[in-house]
């Protein structure tokens, strides 16, 4: 596959190099960008590319070719106002965090919005709804969804894949001849392949702000780096490697392109031109997943089959050398351009006699299936949930105050991540959980950091199944407490022209906020929920007769709790 892989995508590439041409920016000027394609972010890599933008709501955001809108997603989370642009070039331009969209495509969704009685959609116009042409404005830049501040993101995907492809090659950039920065750089000893989570040791090779410093090698740009004083290591080892193109305002954490190499032999080359956002998620193989630290593990575990990961021999480990063996470590930080930035260093036998630790033998590799099983719970792992091997272990505990269940679970590490979901089976506890309350239980599992994370699921009799992709500390428990409401207005009613706006503060500690409506005179009217703010804007619109109304917010959570609250409004011309 890896031979096949290469050849389709370097035809690609060919192709999206020839196309860059016809292609026009987003923005009428592009300038830094505050995040890279390929970023190292919570569970994903970035799939594209972010500009800011003067503000909210104030920058033309414009169509780089001519096309079609194929998809428009509107949403409290993630993208917040999303469109999709299909171009008959065999490419589909992304453009998301959008303030507003145009008059044309705002009045259509307007008109489908009121149809499904949601804000919230996610939609596919026909080829001939809403025909775009290069370099029309679509929209204003804006903050919306899970945005820290106005920007646009900005991706390339392949309409055949769907594949991310990264937006440079397209032409959208002034160029760049600066290097990226090396941060640090460490050696990570571990007992050995299928072990990557589990450190025996590290050793700073080189780090910003380190008085323990090992050595002190010179960082070079140009075509060697240099080779500084020995390491010595009596186990496997990785490279772990922080880098920042600086192309990215502050400086992003992604890397382009990085290569390890041993003796002059590739030992690791991972470059990310494309992904599969079915893959993204295997970002947590390659990061210090249980601090959370945004570096480079240059190692592949056996469960992970990211196709970044271009070359591995050893699988990236560096094995312990031979009495009087000496091993030239290179590594190299590559930007899109090839500007680089290198630092190497000589590694060698341990001549201290040092007994190797004893590590427990484990009895799962990846591509095994896990299931556990007792009397009150029950855990499927299908193959290829984790990265690298384990011993299953679990415990089961005595239910403390608030659990429904009988027992409570600790599941493996809150530190292990886990790829894709699994399934968890647990038996309720009959005598606390009476039937009018079952609709309102729950699945809590306390994880990293003591993030509380709250699921709903299914019963079969008196087992409540659920499935999730977070380990640590799960029991159940009842989510009976209604979503909040609230907002500032005094004056009642309050007296407000058409054209501006209400807000009102929804929030829901547990379960999280399923659905929201809000009515006046019992039909339905838009309103938009902001996730990040827990606010919810409503639009005193043409929708709303004049005179004295009652608007109504409804919220509900996902286990059917809910709340509501009324605002008197005199609505004036």
């Amino acid at each position: 596959m890896g031979l096949r892989f290469k050849l389709i995508w370097g035809l690609v590439l060919c192709s999206c190099h020839l196309m860059g041409q016809i292609y026009q920016n987003p923005l009428s000027e592009i300038g830094y960008s505050t995040g890279l394609f390929g970023d190292l972010r919570g569970n994903h890599f970035h799939s594209g590319i972010d500009y800011p933008v003067n503000g909210d709501g104030i920058t033309p955001i414009r169509a780089v070719y001519n096309g079609h809108v194929s998809r428009i997603k509107i949403s409290a989370t993630g993208y917040g106002n999303a469109l999709y642009i299909k171009h008959p070039t065999g490419y589909t331009s992304v453009y998301a965090h959008l303030h507003s969209y145009n008059k044309k495509i705002a009045q259509w969704i307007k008109t489908k919005q009121y149809q499904l009685e949601s804000f919230e959609m996610d939609v596919f116009p026909n080829e001939s709804e809403l025909v775009i042409v290069k370099g029309e404005a679509i929209g204003l830049g804006g903050n919306t969804g899970n945005s820290t501040g106005p920007h646009l993101h900005f991706e390339m995907r392949s309409n055949g894949t769907e594949w991310a492809c990264h937006p440079l090659f397209f032409g959208f950039s002034k160029g760049d001849r600066t290097a990226p920065i090396l941060n640090s750089l460490q050696l990570v000893e571990i007992p050995g392949y299928g072990y990557s989570d589990h450190v025996l040791s590290r050793k700073t090779i080189y780090g910003h702000n380190t008085r323990n410093l090992l050595t002190f090698p010179l960082q070079l740009s140009g075509k060697s780096p240099s080779v500084s004083n020995p390491i010595t290591i009596s186990q496997p080892a990785y490279i772990e490697v922080k880098a920042a193109d600086i192309a990215a305002q502050g400086g992003a954490s992604g890397i382009h392109q990085i290569t390890i190499l041993e003796n002059n032999d590739t030992l690791f080359d991972y470059k990310i031109d494309s992904f599969s956002f079915a893959d993204s998620r295997y970002i947590n193989s390659i990061i210090d997943f249980p601090s959370g630290n945004k570096s480079y593990r240059c190692q592949r575990s056996p469960g992970n089959l990211l196709p970044c990961i271009r070359t591995t021999k050893k699988n990236g480990l560096i094995l312990p050398p031979k009495e009087g063996e000496t091993k030239e470590i290179k590594v190299w930080c590559r930007d899109f351009y090839g500007n680089a930035v290198g630092r190497g260093f000589l590694v060698v036998a341990n001549s201290r006699n040092i007994n190797p630790p004893i590590i427990p033998q484990r009895t799962h590799g990846p591509n095994k299936a896990i299931v556990l099983k007792d009397f009150n719970a029950e855990v499927y792992l299908d193959p290829w949930t984790l990265y690298d091997s384990i011993t299953p272990e679990w415990q089961l505990l005595n239910a403390t105050n608030g659990a429904v269940s009988k027992k409570e679970i600790r599941l493996f590490s809150s530190s292990l991540p886990a790829h894709k979901p699994y399934r968890i089976l647990v038996l309720a506890n009959t005598l606390k959980l009476t039937p009018s309350l079952r609709s309102k239980t729950v699945l809590e599992c306390l994880g990293k950091a003591g993030k509380k994370t709250y699921l709903t699921g299914s019963w079969n009799q008196d087992w409540f199944e659920s499935s999730l992709k977070v380990f640590g500390h799960l029991r159940l428990v009842l989510d009976t407490a209604k979503p909040s409401i609230t907002t500032t207005y005094k004056a009642q009613p309050i007296r407000i022209s058409q054209g501006l706006f209400i807000f009102a503060r929804i929030k829901d500690h547990q379960s999280g906020i399923k659905d929201y409506r809000v009515t006046v005179n019992n039909r339905w009217i838009l309103a938009a929920y902001d996730a990040k703010r827990d606010l919810l804007s409503i639009q005193i619109s043409k929708e709303v007769p004049l005179g004295k109304q009652n608007i109504m917010i409804k919220v509900t959570d996902r286990v059917g709790n809910s709340s509501t609250h009324s605002i008197p409004v005199h609505v004036q011309n």
